[in-house]
């Protein structure tokens, strides 16, 4: 067969269901390929939308999201969503066609070392040389792909390499028993004496804790020690909302109550706490004693010095430190601490302003959308504003970017979210700067029938910017701009849109646009609120 056949035949092998993608000419022999496989190809508008799709579709199965590109330009787009992946720990292949072999290393027309070019923003990448080749470099790209720290690999593919002829096959697929060093007994017995003795713990979860589903091992130990939980941006619901030990998220807009708790701490317990999160020096209270339970070591890091590391899996971690627990009693200041939380989390819920309160717009939409919906999240202030009032109530449900942190992201992810999930209600929530990166693929969810709800939260402007701005004392500018009628773009497109002009209209148009089954956008003017938190909080 022709190397483009065994490398889909390869794809095939290793799970792969869907590719997203915008096709070249060096492609012609992966598309023919593809078009007899049992792979969807889901063809994209722009290749920025397709590496961010394959990046979620990665976080939401735990396999590699695949996205594909030709050389030159349609590559560079593609980058975007493949560093989106690798600082948000997110097994995504991406796939470039690529010129003829003995072009490569020449002067020629979009021609750019692509192998070179992914190599900082990769785990491991490599070009396809020979068809014979191609089976065991698509198994170590997946390989690569699902080894924790999970993250983007990259294979560039030249033309003629694509039509040369192979007797290979794909490899018999894996199995493999892997079984690390045991977990020293000793050392979980030192950990449960040290929160049993601490005046005040608190645990302090990361992206590895949610996004390998280790929720409910998490609950059992914070319960068996009475533990308060705080969140990154990205594990975000690894308590649900509304329990007792949740006490909030991590973030530039986070609660001041949530920071007070972790400087009362003297002992912070993290549970798969990546550094790429959040900041340390953000929150972590200098000589508060640090242990650190992950899959990996802590990086280093000059304000956060564990003094006891547990490496392994966490659930199991977890489980044998909850039958240690000798039924340590919560801390008094809990209570206080929740009111606190909870009076601070409300303000604002209720108005009846215009524009909109954005705390009225995520109450309003967290009580019309189902607990289990899937919620991507774009970047700027809407972003730290859901992650600050968003209550998540089941797991894998809430998705944003938080590494790179890049605009337009959340549309192309609930591209994936009902790929992955076609019976679940899906929400992209986006700020009006980010949106304005994702219009040339709205056209590709109405052509896809997919039932995808947008809510804008349109402030005019880069909201996080222009705050930071005004609260520097500096003028604002270059942050605002006016917007074109984003629901008539969204009807041109052929989706339903709804434009909201008091806040008692927001649960209506919500309910409207979920009731046919069909895309839509939900257009919300909504006031700056984030500089009078930004303001509190400094």
């Amino acid at each position: 067969m022709k190397s483009a056949e065994l490398f889909v035949k390869c794809l095939e092998s290793e799970g792969c269901k869907v590719i997203f993608g915008l096709p070249g000419e060096e492609t012609l022999e992966i598309m023919e390929a593809v078009e007899d496989s049992s792979i969807r190809f889901f063809l994209t508008r722009h290749e920025a939308t397709a590496s961010f799709a394959a990046d979620a579709y990665g976080r939401m199965t735990l396999r590699p999201g695949v996205c594909l590109s030709t050389l030159g330009p349609g590559a560079v787009n593609l980058a975007i969503g493949v560093a989106d992946a690798l600082l948000d720990r997110s097994p995504l292949l991406a796939v470039t066609g690529q010129t003829e072999s003995s072009k490569l290393g020449m002067q020629r027309h979009q021609l750019i070392n692509l192998e070179e070019f992914f190599r900082p923003i990769t785990k491991w990448t490599a070009v396809l040389t020979s068809g014979d080749a191609v089976p065991e470099k698509v198994r170590k790209a997946y390989r690569v792909a699902k080894t924790i720290p999970m993250g983007p690999v990259h294979l560039d593919f030249p033309s003629d390499v694509q039509s040369q002829e192979t007797n290979k096959l794909p490899l018999p697929k894996e199995t493999r028993w892997i079984v690390g060093e045991p977990i020293d007994p000793r050392k979980l017995k030192e950990v449960a004496a040290k929160i049993e003795s601490a005046r005040f713990p608190v645990v302090v979860t990361g992206l590895s804790c949610v996004r390998r589903g280790h929720h409910a091992a998490l609950q059992k130990f914070a319960e068996a020690y009475g533990l308060p939980v705080v969140t990154t941006p990205l594990s975000k619901g690894a308590l649900p909302a509304g329990h007792e030990l949740s006490f909030g998220v991590i973030s530039p807009l986070c609660s001041k109550v949530t920071l007070e708790l972790l400087n009362g701490s003297d002992l912070i317990i993290t549970v798969g706490y990546d550094f790429i999160e959040v900041d340390t020096s953000f929150w972590l209270r200098q000589g508060a004693e640090v242990i650190h339970i992950d899959y990996v070591p802590a990086d280093v890091d000059e304000s956060y010095n564990a003094s006891v590391e547990i490496l392994g899996n966490i659930g199991v971690i977890l489980d044998a430190l909850s039958k240690l627990s000798k039924g340590r009693k919560k801390s008094e200041l809990l209570n206080e601490y929740k009111q606190g939380l909870t009076k601070d989390l409300s303000q604002g819920s209720d108005s009846d302003a215009f524009p909109i309160k954005p705390q009225r717009l995520i109450h309003d939409l967290r009580s019309t959308c189902e607990k289990n919906a899937i919620v991507c999240v774009d970047t700027g202030a809407v972003k730290y504003l859901m992650t600050r009032y968003w209550r998540v109530y089941a797991k894998r449900t809430f998705f944003l970017t938080n590494g790179l942190a890049s605009m337009g992201f959340a549309v192309p992810a609930a591209i994936a979210g009902k790929l992955v999930f076609p019976e679940r209600q899906v929400f992209a929530v986006v700020g009006d700067g980010g949106f304005q990166m994702s219009l040339s693929d709205l056209k590709t969810i109405v052509a896809n029938e997919l039932d995808i709800n947008i809510v804008l939260f349109d402030n005019s402007g880069y909201g996080i910017v222009a705050a930071k701005q005004e609260i520097s004392g500096k003028r604002v500018f270059g942050t605002t701009f006016e917007n074109p009628d984003f629901c008539k773009i969204a009807e041109a497109a052929g989706m339903k849109a709804y434009s909201v002009q008091r806040a008692s209209e927001i649960i209506p148009a919500i309910q409207d646009a979920l009731k046919d089954g069909k895309a839509s956008l939900v257009h919300v003017p909504v006031e700056r609120s984030e500089v009078e938190i930004m303001k509190a909080l400094k």
